[in-house]
C-alpha cells in the first residue's frame, strides 16, 4: 500500500491501542470480505454522495472496528479505528 489517508482521530485512538501507522495499514490489508458490517451514507451532516462503510476484523487478539469515508473507490478516508 503506496498510502493510506488517516483522519487524526483515528490515528490517535490507533496510537491509543497500541497501533503504529504500519500497523494500521496491516490491519486494513488483512481486511476480508466476511470482515464488512454496513455500507450508509453520511448522516452527521446528512450527504447521499458520502458512504461509510464498517467493518469488523480479529486481529492481534483483539476485535477492532473500522470505518472508510468517500464519495468513490479511489477517494477513502479511515476516519475510525479502534476496539468493536
Amino acid at each position: 500500500m503506496d498510502s493510506l489517508e488517516i483522519t487524526l482521530k483515528a490515528t490517535r485512538d490507533a496510537q491509543a491501542l497500541g497501533y503504529s501507522r504500519q500497523d494500521v495499514v496491516d490491519v486494513v490489508q488483512a481486511l476480508e470480505p466476511g470482515d464488512f458490517v454496513k455500507s450508509e451514507t453520511a448522516h452527521s451532516p446528512p450527504n447521499s454522495k458520502v458512504w461509510h462503510d464498517s467493518y469488523r476484523i480479529p486481529f492481534d487478539g483483539l476485535w477492532l472496528y473500522l470505518k472508510f469515508a468517500g464519495e468513490t473507490l479511489i477517494d477513502i478516508v479511515l476516519t475510525s479505528f479502534k476496539e468493536a
